[in-house]
């Protein structure tokens, strides 16, 4: 009888459903080895990281028309790190994580070199997949992101002068609550994917925004909220795919001013002239699939209408004008 109970608990450290921690799992969903045929969701039990940067040496700024001009005789370099993770939690939905560093630079002819190297914001998600088709692929799926400002939002004291500046912002000091939904419709070799989206930006106070009169610093902010649409088309060539595609954005007007007392902190707050505008970017990228687990691509995203320069380095507020590079690997298990 002993000899028979030790029998079977050796079997069952033998079997084909035991897996490590990066082998194989048996309660994995699916998941097909090109893009084009991919679900918008990662599917259950699986985990995925990305590892990517982005660079842009900005040409200029963007005037009041929406214009751009091109920089004299300044260098303005903007990069981000991400470090992204993505796990199918059931079929129908995961949950996705990111942080991010930066990294910048500032020069000009006058002799000015100035760098900085800190973290950006890091931001969590969830999404689900509301309706699936296997044949021809059809993916519906519904989105939601939280930012959360954590990164350096202090330049400094101002009151001595230009110079007393002495650390870039990388954030807008206030959360970000995004939501949105996601088409994906395949055509053999080919994937059109759309999607639409709403950014509510809350209010906020913030270590860079000052009160001039009074030298008061925290002022309140509020950033106007984004409303986005992206397509996407997807051509898959082997292990080879190609993508190109364009994002619209619409920022509504920002407000600052000071918090009121009551249930309504933002009452007080006042438009900010300007602030608002429509901006226009289209990309391309070129990736290969390296069966189930590995991708690895490059892009390029061309700026071809943005929104005047008010709130420089705040890239997330008012981009500068640059195509910015892109590199990525994505490994998933």
């Amino acid at each position: 009888m002993m000899f028979k109970m030790l029998s079977i608990f050796a079997f069952g450290f033998s079997t084909n459903a035991f897996a490590g921690g990066f082998e194989p799992k048996t309660m994995q969903d699916k998941f097909e080895p090109n893009t084009v045929d991919r679900w918008l969701v990662i599917g259950k039990g699986w985990m995925q990281f990305e590892l990517s940067g982005d660079y842009k040496l900005a040409k200029g700024y963007w005037n009041a028309e929406g214009e751009a001009v091109d920089f004299q005789s300044t260098r303005w370099l903007y990069s981000s790190q991400h470090l992204r993770f993505t796990y199918g939690v059931t079929r129908y939905s995961e949950l996705l994580w990111s942080i991010k560093t930066h990294y910048v630079n500032l020069s000009n002819d006058l002799g000015t070199n100035n760098s900085q190297y800190g973290f950006g914001d890091p931001e969590i998600g969830y999404k689900f997949e509301l309706y699936r088709v296997m044949k021809p692929l059809t993916s519906v799926a519904v989105y939601a992101r939280y930012k959360s400002p954590m990164s350096n939002e202090s330049p400094g004291n101002y009151v001595a002068g230009p110079n007393t500046f002495t650390t870039f912002v990388f954030t807008t000091g206030t959360p970000d609550l995004s939501m949105g939904v996601q088409v994906k419709k395949g055509f053999g070799p080919i994937a059109l994917t759309v999607d639409a989206g709403y950014m509510r930006r809350i209010a906020g106070l913030t270590l860079f925004s000052i009160e001039t009169d009074r030298n008061q610093f925290m002022i309140r902010i509020k950033p106007g909220d984004v409303t986005h649409l992206d397509t996407q088309l997807d051509v898959q060539l082997g292990p080879v795919f190609l993508q190109t595609g364009g994002r619209f954005q619409h920022r509504q007007v920002l407000r600052i001013g000071t918090t009121a007392p009551g249930l309504d902190p933002n009452k007080y707050l006042e438009d900010y002239i300007g602030s608002d505008g429509w901006s226009l970017d289209a990309r391309a990228a070129l990736g290969v699939n390296i069966g189930h687990q590995v991708d690895l691509f490059a892009t390029a995203n061309i700026p071809i209408r943005g929104e005047d320069l008010d709130f420089w380095p705040l890239e997330e507020l008012h981009p500068t004008y640059g195509n910015t590079y892109s590199a990525a690997l994505r490994y998933r298990f």
